[in-house]
């Protein structure tokens, strides 16, 4: 006997007490379920009971209604609660934990993260970086972790890229996840899973990458092959690979073997680099001591072959992209390099290498003496230690133009923010811009400028920085190394009238040191804000620079600006919808005084003096729905 009659009769009952009684005579869904239940009946007593409890609630006076249809749906409840029953056949299994975490926050505070996520277009993110920056935690909930695993083969590169460092501060607990569902001849969100399994758990999952071998395709097989590396076990199967596979897989292998520190792949190298010397780049991994001895080696050897008559361009790239290989290594044999290296200034400062080439993408020419430069400050501040401090100080002998500012900035490394400004403070002229300056007082003031525009603000401190173009010139990194936070002294240094008079700075380098302010300005620091922001804000008005001066003011928390925009951009003569309208957002001002400059900016752009709209844009339409919204804001 089939109870389904009785289920349907209890939903029906349930939806005519959310309806309300009113129309209960004339739902004929509700009927239906009644006389559905006729069958039962005649079967049992009980039914019966319930068949004629629903035939008198249709027909009964609207007042009776509601106490009627409590009764029965209370009949109704109770017979179904004494149908169901517990057990099962078979074996009883523990529920497997799913994936991620719990976080009590209510759902609502996660969905514009789950939509972000979930969703396709662009915005979306802007919405996950900013959670990403103010909520890290909710990126562990069970809701959105998947999610975050799906987003690895997001078309928007930034937001893949975003999802993959998300992913990797999980640690190894999310390996399991995202071995879940793997195709080995997917798309490259399968090949990203391959590179953060093999980063967070390594030769702890070699098993795994050697089993998806067989299957794998195209950039899979490649990270599956570079992830090889992290076991020294795997030497021989790398090199077999490296013999018959071809492409971007034959390249990982050799580059996978780069990462060993095993005399089977030491002797491979030797060999493949007397056959193949351009390959040289992938050492860069290497930080073993038969790499740096080998990449030594090499470069010595291309060094001879270079000095002696007019080199090939093809030998200047290999020395460049030995060096790039050499810049990470952190052993003894690095270090003798770039000692020899740094005392060749009079042979490789004649040599000119052309920049223009496949290898960099970038069109100067500089010495082959400025290369080693640019890698050996990259490997200082990789591995800054004793040796590669002695490396420096050879370099410093030799390049008097450069000598400043490297002392400067093995001094940032060396000493605290308060010893470094108290050093270095003294050769900054302070006596006015038409001080006779001898070259030696500009080339010392130039360097400490120089090394402060090295310098970068982070979350917990500053670094010292030095940036690199990669092997293969498409992509752009940086080295930098852990210094102590600045001291504000520069800042009061650097806007005192005596060293820019009225802000501008030195003449030749009028805003170099500015530069320097701007990147190391710390906006949690009321101190700064209070020096700092008079400053810029002077220099805005004298320059009508918006797009420099702006946000660093917005930051300081300035609140003067009336009329502000519109100056500047009749000084600019330029109007930039999109940032203008976040502009206008974000600057404390009233609604009534935004819509005044806003109104102000619109009838700009039909003078003859305004002479680039930027993107050609500059929607009437928008711009009058703003100035409406504006109006009706409160006084902020």
């Amino acid at each position: 006997m089939t109870l389904q009659p009785l289920y349907e009769l209890k939903s029906r009952l349930e939806q005519a007490a959310i309806a309300g009684t009113g129309l209960l005579g004339e739902d004929f869904r509700l009927a239906r379920a009644i006389e559905a239940l006729a069958p039962l009946a005649q079967a049992n007593k009980v039914f019966g009971k319930i068949y004629s409890e629903g035939k008198s609630l249709i027909a009964a006076p609207a007042d009776e209604r509601p106490i009627r249809l409590l009764d029965l749906l209370t009949l109704v409840d109770a017979v179904v609660y004494t149908q169901g029953k517990i057990g099962s056949e078979g074996e009883v299994e523990a529920l497997q934990g799913g994936p991620g975490e719990y976080i009590s926050v209510p759902y609502s505070a996660l969905e514009p993260l789950v939509s972000a996520l979930s969703g396709s277009g662009g915005g979306r993110w802007s919405v996950i970086s900013t959670y990403w920056k103010e909520h890290p935690k909710y990126f562990s909930d069970f809701r959105v972790l998947p999610l975050v695993i799906k987003a690895l083969g997001d078309n928007y590169g930034e937001l893949s890229s975003l999802a993959y460092d998300v992913l990797k501060t999980q640690g190894k607990g999310i390996v399991p996840m995202l071995k879940e569902g793997f195709d080995p001849a997917g798309k490259r969100d399968m090949a990203r899973r391959v590179s953060l399994i093999s980063e967070l758990a390594g030769e702890e999952e070699n098993e795994w990458f050697i089993c998806q071998l067989d299957n794998a395709k195209k950039d899979i097989r490649e990270e599956l092959v570079l992830a090889l590396g992290s076991n020294a076990e795997n030497a021989r199967l790398l090199i077999q690979l490296a013999g018959k596979e071809r492409g971007k897989t034959k390249e990982a292998a050799i580059r996978a073997m780069a990462k060993m520190d095993d005399n089977v792949c030491a002797e491979f190298w030797r060999e493949h680099l007397d056959k193949e010397p351009n390959d040289i780049q992938f050492l860069h991994s290497a930080d073993s001591g038969w790499a740096a001895k080998l990449i030594s080696e090499k470069l010595v050897e291309l060094s001879e072959k270079i000095v002696d008559g007019l080199p090939p361009v093809e030998l200047l790239q290999c020395f460049v992209k030995g060096l790039y290989a050499l810049m990470f290594n952190r052993c003894n044999y690095a270090v003798d390099f770039w000692k020899w290296a740094a005392s060749k200034y009079h042979e490789f400062s004649k040599i000119k290498v052309d920049l223009s080439f496949e290898f960099t993408k970038m069109d100067q020419t500089y010495s082959l003496y400025d290369w080693v430069e640019t890698y050996f400050c990259c490997a200082l501040v990789n591995w800054p230690v004793d040796p590669m401090f002695e490396a420096a100080q050879i370099i410093a002998e030799n390049d008097e133009a450069f000598a400043d500012e490297l002392r400067f900035e093995l001094d940032a490394l060396r000493l605290s923010a308060s010893e470094l400004y108290d050093k270095y403070q003294a050769g900054i002229v302070r006596e006015g811009l038409f001080r006779k300056e001898s070259n030696k007082e500009k080339s010392y003031r130039l360097g400490v400028i120089c090394g402060l525009n090295r310098i970068v603000k982070q979350e917990n401190g500053h670094a010292l920085c030095f940036g690199y173009y990669d092997f293969d010139g498409k992509r752009w990194g940086r080295c930098e190394a852990a210094i102590p936070r600045i001291d504000n002294r520069w800042f009061k240094l650097f806007i005192d009238p005596k060293i820019s008079s009225d802000g501008e700075g030195y003449r030749d380098h009028p805003i170099f040191a500015e530069w320097a302010l701007i990147r190391l300005m710390d906006y949690n620091d009321p101190e700064l804000k209070e020096i700092m922001a008079p400053y810029f804000y002077k220099r805005l008005r004298k320059t009508g620079a918006l797009k420099n001066y702006a946000g660093i003011l917005v930051g300081c928390g300035w609140k003067e600006w009336k009329g502000v925009l519109v100056d500047c951009c009749d000084r600019s003569r330029e109007l930039d919808f999109y940032y203008l309208r976040a502009l206008l957002h974000s600057i404390p001002m009233s609604g009534k005084d935004k819509a005044d400059e806003l109104r102000k900016l619109d009838l700009m752009s039909y003078s003859k003096n305004i002479i680039k709209i930027v993107h050609n844009y500059w929607p009437r339409d928008q711009v009058a729905q703003l100035i409406s919204q504006f109006e009706n804001e409160q006084e902020s």
